[in-house]
């Protein structure tokens, strides 16, 4: 299966004298994380949300404020992997496992013709096990094999300072929120970034801004199932619960080095 058939063709780019500022509202606008960046047609590197939070100022941090006088160039990554169109997935899933990045610009010559994404992956993934492409997959782990166990929590009175920081520290995304051993909620890194005056991160709980609507897994539901369940609603974390307590947190990541072995079959490349 070649990268061409799964990537991402609707491209959202910027250049590199954009403001830090409208970048980060072009991608809260658009609901991606990845922006390639053009100049004269040409690709110049790619940034993420995460890229363009380290030039936020760090009282405001919460609040989305950037620098006034930051500029996408000042934060984009410049040395970037890149795949072309007629390479196996399973080749760019290695790249995505060894570099620990989050997506591929696809590229023919100098020419931008798409983007892969780790979701881009898992779908692919979901698509193949629904046609019984990929062999043993009745076999497959449960969820436990993979999750990740006893995962950091919160509490709903936590401030969004502390969940930020966490997620910082974790190099994570989400946080399930546990009140009194139960999951309640989820926070994303997304939901701590809300404007609001200097002091709206430190002042407003993790209880106000969390999903209450969690979508879940248990230990023993299989890979495929989760990995479906993950695609259809289009997240990146799946917290794993048993008896009503979380147990465990299952990622995009968790399942990319598994979507590899998996797709590598011979009936898929």
């Amino acid at each position: 299966m070649e990268v061409s058939s799964i990537m991402s063709r609707d491209l959202v780019t910027v250049t590199p004298t954009l403001a830090v500022s409208a970048a980060l509202q072009l991608m809260y606008d658009e609901d991606i994380r990845h922006l390639p960046v053009l100049e004269n047609d040409q690709l110049m590197g790619v940034v993420t949300d995460r890229d363009l939070r380290t030039l936020v100022h760090e009282e405001d941090a919460a609040r989305g404020v950037a620098k006034a006088s930051a500029t996408v160039a000042d934060v984009m990554q410049t040395a970037i992997s890149v795949v072309a169109p007629e390479d196996t997935i399973v080749a760019a899933a290695v790249e995505f496992v060894l570099l620990k990045i989050g997506c591929l610009p696809v590229v023919q010559g100098k020419q931008l013709l798409g983007i892969l994404t780790e979701m881009d992956m898992l779908v692919a993934y979901v698509k193949a096990c629904r046609r019984g492409d990929l062999k043993g997959e009745a076999d497959v782990p449960a969820v436990s094999r993979l999750m990740t166990r006893d995962p950091k929590v919160l509490a709903p009175d936590a401030s969004v300072r502390e969940a930020d920081a966490l997620c910082r520290r974790l190099h994570a995304r989400h946080v399930p929120v546990v009140d009194d051993g139960r999951l309640v909620g989820i926070v994303s890194d997304r939901d701590m970034h809300h404007r609001g005056d200097s002091d709206w991160a430190e002042r407003t709980p993790v209880g106000d801004v969390m999903a209450t609507e969690v979508v879940t897994a248990k230990p023993d539901d299989r890979l495929p199932d989760a990995a479906e369940t993950m695609a259809s609603a289009k997240i990146g974390a799946l917290p794993v619960v048993q008896d009503g307590r979380i147990v465990g947190i299952l990622t995009l990541t968790d399942l990319l080095d598994h979507c590899m072995n998996s797709l590598r079959e011979p009936d898929t490349v």
